[in-house]
């Protein structure tokens, strides 16, 4: 049985000023996504709270691991950010992310607040890694090791200024509560290809704002979605499954407006078609910009 946390009352939190917080890390909302952040009297660096937004598509669960990835790793830079200098502006490009789904109960309210921790475990100058966790219900729902390359606002400027691009009004809703569309190139029982196809700056509005990239959760999110139709052509029918654990690594940062191409293949099925392992890469002009491997079950 999954071990119980309490989770802070409002008495014991002290507030992080999340206005502050963003643009220390770069990212804006919609991204950015935390309903409140705070400090507590504990091992954990920061706390935060948030409520998913993104479609579960084929995934089983109270939302997709991808967008666990996405705020926990939000989460794991602002406690990478609480030591920097007041004003100061840093980008935190996640390098690379491992997760451990630790609960394997469905019986979760739906579109429930959720309360995340993170801190820091390793620190240097050109890279810092995170620990964070996902708390549902009191419950560890999952768990999230991610590391990060950490780029001055200026070295960063510098490497990325020819696709700088003015600051947008902000959108009247999220983009990040829809799919984006991807159009299957190749599709086998044992692999899969696909193109995504007009993605914007629009549709990763908030992450690193006047420099639009592909955030590596959105990434992870494209990987999934062909993973689900590798898997509905292999078995025959509409499959959900849960995401056991998943190493993703990723290379390069690709501008928003440019079509990445997803590629999933199997590497193991179980005889009884309960569990499988699945490898992602995600390229850009040829290049393999990011990978994964997820290890699946089947429902």
């Amino acid at each position: 049985m999954n071990q119980t946390f309490q989770i802070p009352s409002q008495s014991e939190r002290v507030a992080v000023d999340m206005a502050k917080m963003a643009s220390s890390i770069a990212v804006q909302r919609p991204y950015f996504a935390f309903r409140s952040l705070y400090k507590v009297l504990s091992e954990w660096d920061i706390w935060g709270d948030f409520k998913p937004e993104q479609p579960l598509g084929s995934e089983s669960g109270p939302l997709a691991t991808a967008e666990a990835g996405r705020h926990l790793a939000i989460l794991g830079s602002c406690a990478a950010a609480l030591s920097q200098t007041e004003g100061e502006r840093v980008y935190y490009l996640a390098a690379q992310a491992k997760w451990d789904l630790q609960c394997h109960s469905t019986d979760f309210t739906p579109r429930q607040l959720m309360t995340a921790r993170a801190k820091i475990v390793d620190r240097s100058r050109k890279m810092v890694t995170a620990k964070t966790e996902l708390l549902i219900e009191g419950r560890l729902f999952g768990t999230l090791s991610v590391r990060y390359q950490i780029l001055a606002e200026k070295t960063f400027e510098k490497l990325f200024s020819s696709h700088r691009e003015p600051i947008r009004s902000p959108s009247v809703s999220s983009p990040y509560t829809r799919a984006f569309p991807l159009s299957v190139l190749a599709l086998s029982a044992r692999e899969i290809t696909a193109s995504s196809i007009g993605f914007s700056p629009v549709l990763c509005e908030g992450h690193f704002p006047e420099y639009p990239m592909w955030p590596v959760a959105v990434v992870m999110y494209g990987m999934s979605q062909v993973t689900a139709r590798l898997l509905d052509h292999r078995m025959g029918r509409n499959v959900f499954y849960r995401v056991l654990y998943a190493v993703i690594e990723a290379d390069e940062l690709v501008p928003a407006n440019k079509q990445l191409v997803f590629s999933a293949r199997f590497a193991f099925m179980s005889a009884d078609g309960k569990l499988c392992d699945v490898v992602c890469s995600t390229s850009y002009e040829r290049r393999v910009i990011a990978t994964t491997r997820i290890e699946l079950a089947i429902e």
